[in-house]
Parts: C-alpha cells; sequence; structure tokens
C-alpha cells in the first residue's frame, strides 16, 4: 500500500484536488465497501487520510494495463467522490454540541 500511498499522492496533486501550497500528504490509503446513498447496493472506495482531511475516491473501472504495476493507475485513476477537511469535521461537530 505505500507504492499506492505515493502514487495517489502525485495523483492528488496533479487533478488539483489539493492545493500543492497547504503541503497535504497522505498519511494513510485503503480500500472500504461502502454502501451507496438511496440503494442497498455496496460499492468499493479508496479511502485516502491526509494531514488535512479525508478523501474518498471511487476506483477506476477500466481494466488495468497489463504492462504496468497496478499501483501506476494506468490507463486512469480513481475519480473523487467526496472529500472533507478536518476543520469542516471540528465545524460540524461545534454545531451540533450547540444544538445538545
Amino acid at each position: 500500500m505505500a507504492k499506492l500511498r505515493n502514487t495517489m499522492q502525485d495523483y492528488i496533486k496533479d487533478m488539483k484536488f489539493s492545493n500543492p501550497s497547504d503541503g497535504e500528504l497522505l498519511t494513510e490509503i485503503c480500500y472500504v465497501e461502502v454502501l451507496e446513498e438511496g440503494t442497498n447496493k455496496w460499492s468499493k472506495k479508496l479511502l485516502a487520510f491526509s494531514n488535512l482531511g479525508i478523501f474518498l475516491f471511487t476506483p477506476s473501472t477500466n481494466r488495468a494495463c497489463s504492462i504496468c504495476p497496478p499501483d501506476a493507475l494506468c490507463p486512469d485513476g480513481p475519480t473523487l467522490y467526496s472529500k472533507v477537511t478536518y476543520q469542516d469535521v471540528f465545524t460540524f461537530e461545534k454545531i451540533q454540541n450547540n444544538f445538545n
């Protein structure tokens, strides 16, 4: 998973999912199964934690390249499904605590 984390770090910068000047670094990455909202379907997602937030990606549905290693994201990378900053999480918690 370390190679995939490094590849995803570059991918996040290349796709501009993060501002390079923020110094965002991926710390952990793993595959998870999530229940799609409004359905009974489970789908595979790629969950990535950084020092600034949490990314959730939908893996590519294209067949992997037969030449490159799997962590090369060839022919294409995952699609950003959702991103939440830790600031958003803390703000939500603060708002929720004000109503309790």
